[in-house]
C-alpha cells in the first residue's frame, strides 16, 4: 500500500469512526429524554384505578442517567470531533501527495509528526488519571 492509499484508508476511517460516535451520542441523549418523559408521564398518570409499578417508574427514571453516565465516562461527543479533526489532517495530507506534488518522503515525515500529535490529543475516558502525552 502506498502512502496515498493510507491517507485515504485513514481518512475514511476517521469519518466512519465520527459518524459512529456522534450518532451514539445523540441516541444515548435521545433515549434518555424519552425515559426521562416517560418517568414523568407514568408517575403522574399512576392512581388508584390505574397504578403503574413502581419498578417501571423506577426503570425508567433511571435509564436517562445510565446513558447520561456513559457517554460522558466515554466522552463520546469528543472522540466524534476528534476524529474529525484527524480526517480533515489526513485529507489535508493527501491533497499535498496528490495535488500539491510534495514528495512522498516529506508527506511520510510530516504523517508521522501528525499521528504522534494525535495520540496525544486523543480524548481518553473521564476517570483517567494521567494523559497520554
Amino acid at each position: 500500500m502506498d502512502i496515498g492509499e493510507y491517507l485515504s484508508q485513514k481518512s475514511k476511517e476517521c469519518a466512519r469512526l465520527e459518524n459512529v460516535f456522534l450518532y451514539t451520542s445523540e441516541v444515548f441523549y435521545f433515549i434518555a429524554i424519552i425515559s426521562s418523559s416517560a418517568a414523568t408521564i407514568m408517575g403522574a398518570l399512576s392512581t388508584e384505578e390505574f397504578a403503574v409499578p413502581k419498578i417501571a417508574v423506577a426503570v425508567a427514571a433511571a435509564i436517562p442517567g445510565l446513558f447520561i453516565a456513559f457517554d460522558n465516562r466515554f466522552r463520546l461527543r469528543a472522540r466524534s470531533d476528534w476524529n474529525a479533526v484527524y480526517k480533515v489532517r489526513y485529507q489535508a495530507l493527501l491533497r499535498q501527495l496528490e495535488i500539491e506534488g510534495t514528495p512522498a518522503k516529506e508527506v511520510s515525515a510530516l504523517l508521522s509528526q501528525l499521528e504522534e500529535e494525535m495520540e496525544k490529543q486523543y480524548p481518553v475516558r473521564s476517570d483517567s488519571l494521567t494523559p497520554l502525552s
